[in-house]
């Protein structure tokens, strides 16, 4: 089955790498994935909605609405009946408060981007998306 993956993030040229890499990735793992991307939380939530993406990897600092608005807003939204996407931030912003934050609101994965390569991020959503093996490098 085609696995859906969203990328929530503002920066054109981040968000079309992780889609790139992502797509890549996933092929090499044997997953059929489908990824799309928005640059901003208000287009995020109108994506998650249409689409019920498998897995949302989420940027904090955008406008319109940010990143915490977006886990806010999915977790008010959320009914028995919800399935939950996993959700994976990835970030500029460190500091312990901010991750405790987001783990409250849903996220299960926090990154920092000056701390992580794209192709960890990569094989971390073709891990949680069921891929059994992660390509040699």
């Amino acid at each position: 089955t085609m696995k859906k993956v969203l990328i929530i993030e503002d920066d054109p040229i981040v968000g079309k790498i992780l889609q790139v890499k992502i797509e890549y990735t996933a092929k090499q793992c044997g997953i059929e994935a489908e990824v799309s991307r928005v640059f901003n939380g208000e287009e995020g939530l109108q994506a998650i909605a249409e689409k019920n993406p498998d897995l949302i990897v989420l940027d904090l600092m955008m406008p319109k609405k940010s990143g915490f608005e977006v886990l806010e807003d999915m977790k008010k939204a959320e009914t028995k009946e919800t399935v939950t996407p996993h959700i994976m931030v990835l970030t500029n912003l460190s500091g312990e408060g901010h991750k405790d934050k987001v783990t409250q609101l849903g996220a299960s994965a926090y990154f920092i981007k000056s701390g992580t390569t794209i192709q960890e991020i990569a094989d971390y959503v073709c891990k949680q998306l069921g891929a059994t093996t992660v390509p040699a490098q």
